[in-house]
């Protein structure tokens, strides 16, 4: 068994039990959360065997988690919308290709009075890019899977295992061929977005020729009630890396309060020293400057997703030493490193290479013995 003490890193560890079929006891002084508690009974639905257990502490509480094997199947989950729905996606995207059989899960949204809503960007829908990159990640590592939005405030992700994995080799990623985007608004003039889009072109245009940022505009109406304004924008070469970046204002998130939403939403309101212009290009130059850095940092993914790269080269063959270029390792990354050292006794080897940096290591030779090819 292995022992615990925080909640930092909690899905890390979690998900690790259950590829490796290690216990673990993880004791903390704070108690857990509703959204652990989410992830815990998600993971024992799609398990089976398992065990958890949560007691109370003289100064805290302990979990006991005895994994069981992770089986294919149909389901759907409800969750409460406070966090992210991608806090919920994750542990399935690790653990999804090393179960028994064909995976198809939808995660649903609720929305409850008087918390915030983290799921309305998804559902305004300027972020369905940002799934683009699970199913980037996928086709890097040979994985049949796919991640997409609907307009209930859900996401469906399906994926069909894989018996063994091959070693990953990726060291030279070519330029990015070209940049896409897409801008909606809610209750905003469509003018504020076109300046936005305006703006990232020029920003852009030294770097590719390519550029193509689609601006989508909404009235507001039951289904929408709160002004948005959102931007997500996806750097791509012909390898298959991929960059992404989000950025939002909205009454939960991002940049703004619901004061200054109300105020982008009622002209007529906005005091004389509160420019729209000024907000809308201060987004735009932010989420310029955050895809600018991490294409410059360079890499086969973004800092925000490197570890999941990690991951599977872990569960890689034995027969070949597995390499990956990064930019800048992430404090998260580095934390998994540890883990999978910890649960899969797979050590890593980071060398600089090129002002970057290669990963390498030769993997634990996963095999999924629950899976049956037909």
């Amino acid at each position: 068994m292995l022992c615990y003490t925080g909640l930092e890193c909690f899905r890390q560890r979690v998900v690790l039990s259950f590829t490796s079929c290690k216990r673990i006891e993880i004791s903390s002084e704070k108690p857990f959360q509703p959204h652990h508690e989410s992830i815990l009974s998600i993971l024992s639905t799609i398990s089976s065997g398992g065990k958890t257990k949560l007691s109370s502490l003289e100064a805290g509480q302990k979990l006991e988690l005895t994994p069981g094997p992770i089986k294919g199947g149909n389901y759907i989950f409800k969750l409460p919308a406070y966090k992210e729905p991608f806090y919920y996606l994750e542990p399935l995207i690790f653990l999804a290709p090393i179960s028994s059989g064909p995976f198809k899960v939808e995660l649903k949204g609720i929305i409850n009075k008087g918390e915030p809503n983290r799921w309305q960007n998804l559902y305004s829908d300027p972020f369905v890019s940002s799934l683009s990159v699970y199913n980037k990640i996928y086709q890097l590592v040979g994985i049949v899977g796919s991640v997409k939005a609907t307009k209930n405030y859900s996401i469906i992700f399906e994926c069909i295992p894989k018996r063994k994995f091959e070693p990953i080799s990726y060291l030279s990623p070519s330029p990015i061929s070209r940049i896409r985007g897409s801008i909606k608004v809610i209750s905003i003039s469509p003018a504020i977005a076109h300046l936005v889009a305006n703006l990232i072109k020029t920003y852009f245009s030294r770097l590719s020729d390519n550029v193509w940022i689609v601006v989508d505009c909404h009235k507001r109406n039951e289904q929408r009630p709160q002004p948005f304004l959102g931007l997500s924008m996806i750097a791509e070469n012909k390898c298959g890396v991929t960059f992404t970046v989000n950025r939002c204002i909205s009454p939960e998130c991002g940049l703004g309060s619901i004061g200054e939403i109300e105020k982008i939403a009622n002209p007529r309101s906005i005091d004389n020293n509160v420019s729209i212009k000024d907000l809308a290009e201060d987004m735009g130059i932010s989420a310029s400057n955050r895809l600018l850095s991490e294409i410059i940092i360079g890499g086969w993914v973004d800092s925000a997703h490197q570890h999941l790269l990690l991951f599977f080269m872990a569960l890689g063959g034995d027969h070949k030493l597995g390499k990956l270029i990064v930019g800048n390792l992430t404090g998260y990354s580095v934390a998994f490193l540890r883990h999978l050292y910890d649960f899969l006794k797979v050590p890593f080897s980071i060398t600089p290479f090129e002002n970057k940096f290669q990963v390498s290591c030769i993997g634990c030779n996963y095999t999924n013995i629950l899976y049956k090819i037909d």
